[in-house]
């Protein structure tokens, strides 16, 4: 009993934002170079389609970099 206690209790440490941040711009970095091989190789419509997945993963990465930021900054006594 006291182990499955014991588990319920445990939290995964948050993810560190700075994490988040690389994660953001390298995302950012693969949206503009996938983009651009596939406008050359696809056409103008697959790399719109491209540059709406790699932009949105960058902008939830950035969004969440953003978030710890915030939290990291309003944390009691760090």
């Amino acid at each position: 009993m006291a182990s499955s206690q014991q588990k319920t209790n445990s939290r995964r440490p948050p993810r560190s934002w700075y994490v988040d941040a690389l994660s953001a711009v390298a995302y950012l970095l693969l949206a503009f170079l996938l983009t651009a091989g596939a406008k050359r190789a696809l056409g103008p419509i697959p790399a719109l389609a491209v540059l709406t997945l790699t932009g949105g993963l960058c902008f939830f990465f950035g969004r969440s970099a953003w978030r710890g930021v915030l939290e990291a900054r309003s944390a009691p006594g760090e």
